[in-house]
């Protein structure tokens, strides 16, 4: 029972985390510049590790910051590209429960490769979702085939398999929450970074202390993200089947919450995806 419990909290972790990652995510893409945004967001992700480091019994985190390695600021490079790439793809007008599905079954596929090329793992033929519907649902979202529309999930999917890859090493590390620590510092620091280059002059510091609550919201939603993601490999769960289980998870949860919070259309093609995916997560685990 222990033993179970120690494989299924960390997904339950990232499921809850992410869905509310993606509603703060989406309020953001309609506010100020979202990189002054991110920058925030950071230094509250940042807050946070530190606080639960010493609330977990942390000693020294300075110590164990300088072993966290290079994967540490791996995870805040690729981070910052996700949650860049997921707020430019509100902003372009996609859909939560599309977007969301498109870029994850992206992900999947990369990953089943750099699973099985890096880290041996076997790939899994039983996965049961049937993401064929997406390619029409995405016309609905207000018919915008351009680059604008598609580059940040191109950057989304790149920077999703470099974050799992980051994380993976992360884990079989350092004190996972002094590792964060400097993925978030990371973070924080290139998104102000892009931002002092790309903002409009003259307005930045009003930019980046206009934030919206949502900001504060989704600093600690990354958080419980990348330690969720941490603790799931260090319970042992391979590459593949731990991204895969999540995002069916998280699918199901953001195809409700869009409905619910946004009224995006929930079809029945949806619908019988919901059912699917159930079946998938059981032929993966069981």
């Amino acid at each position: 029972m222990d033993n179970l419990f120690q494989m299924w909290w960390p997904v339950a972790c990232v499921v809850l985390a992410d869905v509310i990652y993606q509603v703060c995510a989406k309020k953001i893409s309609s506010g100020a510049d979202p990189l002054a945004a991110l920058g925030v967001t950071y230094l509250v992700s940042a807050a946070v590790c530190v606080g639960l480091y010493y609330g977990m019994g942390g000693m020294n985190l300075f110590a164990d910051m300088s072993h966290a390695g290079l994967a540490a600021a791996g995870i805040g490079f690729a981070v910052t590209g996700l949650e860049v790439g997921c707020v430019c793809m509100y902003k372009e007008g996609w859909a939560m429960n599309v977007g969301f599905i498109l870029y994850t079954a992206m992900i999947v596929v990369a990953l089943l490769a750099v699973g099985a090329v890096f880290y041996n793992e076997a790939v899994i033929y039983r996965y049961g979702r049937d993401y064929s519907y997406i390619v029409r649902d995405v016309h609905d979202c207000e018919g915008r085939m351009n680059f604008s529309f598609w580059w940040p999930v191109g950057l989304v999917v790149l920077s999703g398999v470099g974050y799992q890859v980051s994380a993976k090493e992360v884990a079989g590390g350092a004190d996972p929450l002094a590792a964060l620590v400097v993925t978030y510092l990371v973070a924080s620091l290139t998104s102000f970074l892009i931002y002092a280059l790309t903002g409009k002059k003259g307005e930045k510091w009003k930019e980046i202390m206009s934030f919206r609550p949502a900001a504060l919201v989704l600093g600690l939603s990354i958080a419980f993200i990348e330690i969720g993601t941490i603790f799931i490999y260090k319970a042992g769960w391979t590459m593949n089947a731990s991204f895969i289980v999540t995002n069916a998870l998280i699918t199901l949860c953001l195809i409700l919450t869009g409905a619910v919070l946004y009224r995006e259309k929930l079809s029945r093609r949806q619908a019988l995806g919901i059912v699917v995916s159930f079946i998938g997560i059981c032929c993966i685990v069981w």
